[in-house]
């Protein structure tokens, strides 16, 4: 049983096995990957570091449940800081500042400024029993959106702080369990996970207090990952594209309470990418399935979007989960 594809299982199952080796699949090195010293096993409880120049240089940040956060400059791919100290890093985002946000397993997020490599604030959940997933940041107005799996029927929750300050509020939807969400660009949030038929998908419209349930047509999404608002489409990503033993990104438009399958975009050599990040015309993927030649595993691929296929290049991380961009001028 792979690490991360674990879509059709309660949240807390998956974080009992986050331990356990990933079997199954081409485990062959990548031919084009970025040379990268990964850190000891024990970085994620030693320091944080960040080299001067990264504050002036685009920023890359992967979550690393072996070693923290690893910051990487962008596009070029040089590791330029390690941030350490926390529980399970899973998934991140970016508000309009730049500041980056990183959510812990363990009901806690930390917001680090760009090139920062000291926390400027935490937030922690009411509820410590929530687990959480991942979160976004809406634009316009700097309400940031967790997504955290809570309880014992562990449906989707989502916590949102206004202005991401003070306690939240949180929402949930009893039909479905939450993986990611993301807002579009009107400030509506979307989330997507698995209900009792397999996939499902949901909106949080701006201003409401209830989800509404999105039914999929155009095709099938197997096992839901990343979510992330993209143009006119919601890019939804599936961690089991056909069925197969690969990732891909689907382009979804939304209608009400329907939603359409307009185009996907193939990961092509991408064994388990969750959560991924798109800037521009390239999408960043954490595979930590992919074997890019480090041990333990773990891959960042690139590829050009949304034309998919082959990657370009990748990075070398140990147990890759979640990636965001932060640009350096905003």
């Amino acid at each position: 049983m792979r690490l991360l594809r674990l879509g059709l299982l309660t949240i807390g199952a998956l974080f009992a096995v986050s331990t356990l080796a990933g079997c199954g699949g081409s485990q062959n090195a990548p031919t084009n990957v970025v040379p990268q010293l990964l850190a000891p096993p024990t970085a994620a409880h030693g320091k944080s570091w960040m080299l001067p120049e990264a504050k002036n240089e685009d920023l890359l940040y992967v979550t690393s449940q072996d070693t923290g956060v690893e910051v990487f400059s962008y596009p070029k791919g040089k590791l330029v800081g390690t941030l350490t100290g926390f529980s399970t890093p899973m998934g991140e985002c970016v508000d309009k500042a730049g500041n980056v946000y990183v959510v812990n397993r363990s009901a806690k997020i930390v917001e680090y400024a760009h090139g920062g490599k000291t926390p400027l604030r935490s937030l922690r959940m009411l509820n410590d029993r929530a687990y959480l997933t991942g979160c976004s940041v809406d634009r316009a107005t700097g309400n940031l959106a967790v997504t955290a799996n809570v309880g014992v029927s562990y449906y989707a929750t989502v916590w949102i702080y206004t202005k991401a300050k003070g306690v939240a509020q949180s929402y949930y939807d009893s039909d479905i369990a939450s993986y990611l969400c993301g807002y579009d660009t009107t400030g509506n949030l979307f989330v997507d996970g698995t209900g009792k038929d397999g996939f499902a998908f949901a909106e949080h419209p701006k201003g409401r207090s209830t989800f509404t349930n999105i039914s999929i047509s155009g095709g099938t999404i197997n096992l839901p990952g990343g979510v992330q608002s993209h143009g006119k489409y919601i890019a939804v990503g599936d961690q089991e594209y056909q069925s197969t033993n690969a990732s891909a990104i689907y382009q979804v438009s939304v209608s009400g309470s329907t939603g359409t399958l307009e185009g996907v975009t193939p990961l092509t050599g991408a064994i388990d990418v969750v959560q991924f990040w798109i800037q521009g015309a390239t999408v960043i993927g954490p595979d930590a399935e992919r074997n890019c030649g480090a041990s333990p595993r773990g891959c960042v691929e690139f590829w050009k979007y949304p034309a998919g296929g082959s990657y370009s290049k990748a990075l070398a991380v140990s147990e890759p989960f979640g990636s965001a961009i932060s640009l350096a001028s905003h």
